[in-house]
């Protein structure tokens, strides 16, 4: 029967061992962007007269990465994939082209096979090394395929090898590291799943008090230390990150054809990339009724932050530094909801780690900032996910107060409470009962000047 040090140990080393394959994975694939794969550039035209532009790096002829670029209601989709092929060996090679609607296929420059036309199939001696490449295709409608298949000296047909294709040519250290690379990735869910083995069976065999288990508490140990908080740190600032660039992929992807903004267009090719294959969102109405089209109202015509008109400014005010950023755009208002819920994953992870332990936090803000219902409402313009906000870092600084009763966990007590009341004045049925729980209800150890700093919290939440 193994021993609790060596089940602890198994488990944290294969934790470090699968992390720090993520970690190569991650900086390989920011390494590899750009270079691995065809530049896949996607234009669709929307009936009322905009155009759409998205471009990524495809992996041989995705037809579903060109679904994933195409936003909803396109009249028209022309794709296009270039870059460089390495050919070896050398030899007369039979390429084949299928698919859906009308594509052309060029090699090192020359128009070789073209769907539509008499045949689909081509010859030409190539040499060894690279040679560049260039697919172009009008995509039809409804169900869309696209195929090129390759056959060398009479040899058997096959797909293209994605290994073979790249933006530019490398060298031969680039290639040797991309192989590297195809091994790291290869290794790395293997490796997660044998974590996650262990670590589960520790923990339910702590949990039965076998002595081979492993405490909850334990994990707390890998965030010690500063290479620990460091680690942390990162892979929190990751998740908030990663948050961030949905909501706003899937605010410029749904309202490209009646809101686009000088911003869209620039982020719009990093934004996708880091978008998962299932996410995709429908076409949404404009911000033409209800509480956001007030909040456009008032945002456009604010002059002050407290001023008379409005009861609830935050919201309003957030709204109005949206249209300023999107030079007057009305999706100024899904960016300010965009915002603050991008603001709650932080505030998830914070009232985790807080609450429990950081693994915790880590996993909860992940879960929140990959919700799909989360992101689809936090960019049609409503104040629900500033309220949202407000409340988890309320409750971040109440159980920070709860703990410490520092000055610091006061100031942050006061700023969230007072942010939350200026967005919904129904704030005060969290608020009330949480300040009168910390005032009556303190920590077993007592501190001197715990009172004066709750009261300095409340002064500083009324003040707002």
């Amino acid at each position: 029967m193994p021993t609790s040090i060596d089940t602890k140990k198994a488990a944290d080393a294969l934790v470090r061992l699968a992390l720090a394959l993520a970690l190569a994975a991650a900086l390989g694939a920011l390494w590899q962007h750009g270079r691995s794969g065809l530049r896949l550039e996607v234009e669709a035209a929307h009936p009322a007269g905009a155009t759409w532009r998205a471009q990524t790096t495809a992996h041989g002829l995705d037809a579903d990465a060109v679904r994933r670029l195409t936003p909803p209601a396109a009249a028209s989709v022309h794709a296009r994939w270039s870059g460089v092929m390495r050919v070896d060996p050398a030899g007369t090679w039979t390429l084949r082209l299928r698919g859906d609607g009308r594509a052309r296929l060029r090699i090192d420059g020359r128009p070789l096979l073209e769907t539509g036309a008499a045949g689909h199939e081509a010859r030409v001696g190539l040499p060894a090394g690279w040679v560049p490449i260039e697919i172009e295709w009008d995509v039809p409608a409804g169900v869309k395929q696209l195929r090129l298949r390759r056959a060398i000296d009479a040899g058997p047909f096959a797909d293209l090898d994605p290994s073979t294709l790249f933006q530019q040519p490398q060298g031969g250290a680039a290639l040797a590291l991309h192989g590297l690379l195809a091994v790291v990735s290869a290794l790395l869910p293997w490796t997660s799943l044998a974590a996650a083995i262990v670590l589960a069976l520790g923990v339910i065999a702590g949990a039965r008090g076998a002595a081979w288990g492993i405490a909850p508490a334990a994990f707390g140990a890998w965030f010690r230390g500063w290479r620990g908080r460091a680690a942390l740190a990162l892979l929190a600032t990751l998740v908030v990150a990663w948050g961030v660039a949905l909501r706003g992929e899937a605010l410029i992807h749904s309202f490209w054809e009646t809101h686009e903004w000088r911003w869209s267009e620039p982020l719009r090719p990093l934004l996708v990339s880091l978008k998962p294959d299932t996410m995709r969102w429908p076409a949404q109405v404009p911000y033409v009724g209800g509480d956001p089209y007030a909040y456009l109202y008032y945002g456009r015509h604010l002059r002050d932050f407290y001023e008379e008109r409005v009861r609830e400014p935050l919201f309003v005010y957030a709204t109005h530094l949206g249209l300023l950023a999107t030079d007057d755009n009305s999706v100024g208002v899904g960016l300010a909801s965009a915002f603050f819920s991008a603001l709650t994953v932080l505030g998830v992870f914070l009232v985790g780690r807080q609450a429990f332990s950081p693994g915790v936090g880590l996993l909860a803000a992940l879960g929140f900032a990959l919700d799909r219902e989360v992101i689809a409402l936090s960019i049609e313009g409503w104040r629900d996910d500033a309220f949202a906000c407000g409340l988890i870092f309320f409750a971040w600084g109440a159980l920070r107060f709860h703990a410490r009763g520092r000055f610091s966990d006061a100031l942050i007590l006061g700023l969230a409470g007072g942010a939350a009341w200026l967005t919904r004045i129904t704030s005060l049925t969290f608020l009330v009962p949480g300040l009168l729980l910390l005032a009556f209800v303190p920590r077993r150890a007592a501190q001197a000047g715990r009172g004066q700093r709750l009261g300095i919290a409340v002064l500083l939440c009324v003040a707002l």
